[in-house]
Parts: C-alpha cells; sequence; structure tokens
C-alpha cells in the first residue's frame, strides 16, 4: 500500500471520528419494436408489483428471466413517478445490458431529481461492453441552459471517467450549497486528474468535517509528492515534509 494510500484511510478515520427540480433531456428515448402482447402485459404487471415491499423481490427476478424482451415495457416506463420503481428498473437495464436502452438511460440519468438515483441511472450505463454512444448526449449537456441537467452530465461524466467536467466540477468544490459541494469532491475522485490535489488543498483545512473527510479519501487513492504533502499536514506534520524509508 502506498503512503498516500495509507495516510488517507488513518486520516478519514481521524476525522470521521472527529466528528430538487428535474432537468431537461438531452437524449431522445427511442422505443424499440413491440414485445408480443402477452409478454407485454406480463412485464406491465411485474412493474406494478415492484411497487409492493412484499412483492418486489420476485417481481425484480422475473423480469431479468424475461431477458431482453421486456426491454421495451422497461424503457416506456423509466419515467415512472415513484421512485423505488425508477431504481429498480435501472438495476434491471444495468444488468440486462440491452443496447436498445441506452438513450432512455442516458436521458433519465439527465432528468433524475435524486442523486443516489441520478448514479444508478449511471450505474446501469456502465454495464454496457461499450457505452460510448452516451458520451455525446451528456457532453452536449455541459451547455445546458437547466443547471440541475448541466450538473447531472458533469456527474455522470465523473461516473464514466471522463474529465471533460473538470472545470464545472472545480467551480462547484467552493459551492455553497454543502450537498453539491460534497458531490464535486466525491467526483474528482473518480477522475484522477493532476490538478486535484491543489483544487482540494482549501478541503484539507475545511472546517466541514464531511468535506473534509471525502477530500481526504480522494486524496488517498492518488499519489505524488503534493498528495503526501497534503495528507501529512492534515496530519499535523510539517508542510512539504518528506516521508521517510
Amino acid at each position: 500500500m502506498s503512503l498516500a494510500r495509507a495516510l488517507g484511510l488513518a486520516l478519514a478515520f481521524v476525522v470521521a471520528a472527529g466528528g430538487s427540480a428535474g432537468g431537461h433531456p438531452a437524449a431522445e428515448i427511442q422505443e424499440p419494436k413491440h414485445p408480443s402482447a402477452s409478454d407485454e402485459a406480463r412485464a406491465k404487471g411485474l412493474v406494478d408489483a415492484l411497487r409492493d415491499k412484499g412483492t418486489r423481490e420476485r417481481a425484480r427476478e422475473e423480469l431479468k428471466s424475461m431477458g431482453r424482451g421486456a426491454t421495451p415495457v422497461l424503457i416506456r416506463l423509466v419515467g415512472d413517478p415513484d421512485p423505488n420503481v425508477r431504481w429498480e428498473l435501472a438495476s434491471i437495464l444495468g444488468s440486462l445490458r440491452d443496447d436498445r436502452a441506452l438513450p432512455a438511460l442516458v436521458a433519465r440519468a439527465l432528468q433524475e431529481e435524486y442523486p443516489h438515483l441520478r448514479a444508478q441511472w449511471v450505474w446501469a450505463l456502465g454495464q454496457h461492453e461499450d457505452a460510448s454512444a452516451a458520451l455525446p448526449p451528456f457532453l452536449e449537456a455541459l451547455r445546458s441552459l437547466s443547471e440541475v441537467t448541466r450538473w447531472n452530465a458533469a456527474i455522470a461524466l465523473s461516473m464514466l471517467g471522463r474529465r471533460e467536467a473538470l472545470l464545472m466540477l472545480h467551480a462547484e468544490v467552493q459551492s455553497l450549497n454543502s450537498w453539491r459541494r460534497w458531490e464535486a469532491i466525491n467526483a474528482l475522485g473518480r477522475v484522477h486528474d493532476p490538478s486535484t490535489p491543489y483544487v482540494l488543498e482549501a478541503m484539507i483545512r475545511s472546517k466541514d468535517v464531511r468535506d473534509r473527510s471525502e477530500a481526504v479519501l480522494v486524496l488517498g487513492t492518488m499519489e505524488g509528492e503534493k498528495v503526501v504533502e497534503l495528507l501529512l499536514s492534515s496530519l499535523g506534520g510539517p508542510r512539504g515534509a518528506k516521508p521517510t524509508a
């Protein structure tokens, strides 16, 4: 384990011990051919069963067992008003890995009002062997007039390991919104750009325990002299101190 990683994990423990609006879709949902009437009726019934905690697990497994034959129905229902149903649909579509669902997954990731659900839609995208078709809509959405859509695109791109949203992530590290600030710090940990340690330098000294802890965890996954310097300074060591063998 690297020194930076060891410092990061240790300091994260110490720090922890011490302490909605919808966007505009940037991707059109394209509906593939309809399944047979019997398959469509069965799939719709199973999606309805996802609403009930008592029948949810069985319905989920049955929808998966239908395979890609259920995809057209699932695509049409991804905008269901029930967040629990949307979560389940994202999980099922991710497991099916049907490329026909890519536009729907992108659209939902850009529109989703709940951060954890947004992450689930992007997770589903990441299950595809080649999700490159998702990149142009996300890049286009960075220029959207909707702040929510721009931010959803930035987080999605970070989850896909892309650097195109770095400028937005850097700016939001200083956001007055505590959740947005935490999301930006967390997202930088997935991109691993050389600029990250410098951007997080102020967060390492933040009075906000959550911000400080997340910055430590992010830096703990990185290498470099600046990373070690910041983690040592956070532990109370001298700035610029170099590790000894």
